[in-house]
């Protein structure tokens, strides 16, 4: 019989904890390591309709790729959203796991996932201070940057995309960083970058490519980011037995 550490043994295995921004809050974070797994149910997010979902087909772990418990928190209590969440969880037993920016980094992982959806060839690591190998690049076909604009959205399935730049330029070399990615583009310059791919981006870094010359695609966070639920229920899948795994329908984006 499987249990909650199992789970979070493959996980680990996956996407090690030490490869964690030190700011950040991965692994068990509710639950019980000895208790019985059947089910489990994987999604970017934990909100309320996760945890509907979870308790609607029976499941006694969610992985999410985003913590809830991202910051230190005093009380547990029905006040808060997050305590609310947190008491639905223990009352309906279900346990937390989360891989968050070791999630980003490992091989096989969200930009590994993001690469291959975009069918970057010679995929590399891209190396940038403070964020070693989260992010990735690669080739893509020549093309203008307007249309890969358009393909990113297709492949995505992006319901709002932005994109900073000259869209008649000619582009070959991409580099990609699901979710925030504004970090990556001193790195995607010196790596020859002709534009790079991400969640979202702050104004300033909006500012900055569009100064350098640098192709800002602008995805979404959440469309950058969800394929790699499904990664994560291939691996799970392959090795246990008699666990049945779920990836959420729940298609968390804010933007209309």
């Amino acid at each position: 019989m499987t249990k909650v550490i199992d789970i979070v043994k493959i996980m680990e295995d996956y996407a090690p904890v030490t490869l964690a921004e030190q700011w950040d809050n991965v692994g068990l974070l509710v639950g019980s390591c000895n208790d019985k797994v059947k089910t489990v149910l994987v999604a970017l997010d934990l909100d309320e309709n996760t945890v509907n979902e979870a308790v609607n087909v029976g499941a006694d772990v969610i992985i999410t790729h985003h913590p809830i418990l991202l910051t230190p928190i005093n009380c547990i209590t029905d006040d808060s959203v997050t305590g609310r969440l947190l008491i639905r969880l223990i009352k309906q037993n279900i346990s937390l796991y989360s891989a968050h920016t070791n999630l980003d980094t490992t091989k096989g992982g969200v930009n590994d996932a993001l690469a291959q959806k975009l069918g970057l060839t010679n995929v590399e690591e891209l190396f940038t201070i403070g964020f070693e190998g989260s992010a990735r690049m690669g080739n893509i076909k020549e093309q203008t940057l307007g249309a890969f604009v358009d393909y990113v959205r297709n492949m995505l399935n992006s319901t709002v995309i932005k994109c900073i730049g000259d869209k008649s330029k000619q582009i070959k070399k991409i580099a990609v960083c699901g979710g925030s990615g504004g970090h990556m583009i001193d790195g995607a310059l010196q790596n020859g970058c002709d534009a790079i791919v991400v969640g979202e981006a702050k104004y300033s870094d909006e500012q900055k490519a569009y100064q350098l010359g640098l192709g800002l695609i602008e995805a979404g966070h959440f469309e950058t980011e969800t394929i790699v639920c499904e990664e994560i229920a291939q691996r799970l899948k392959a090795v246990t037995d008699n666990v049945k795994i779920i990836v959420s329908k729940r298609r968390l984006t804010y933007y209309e």
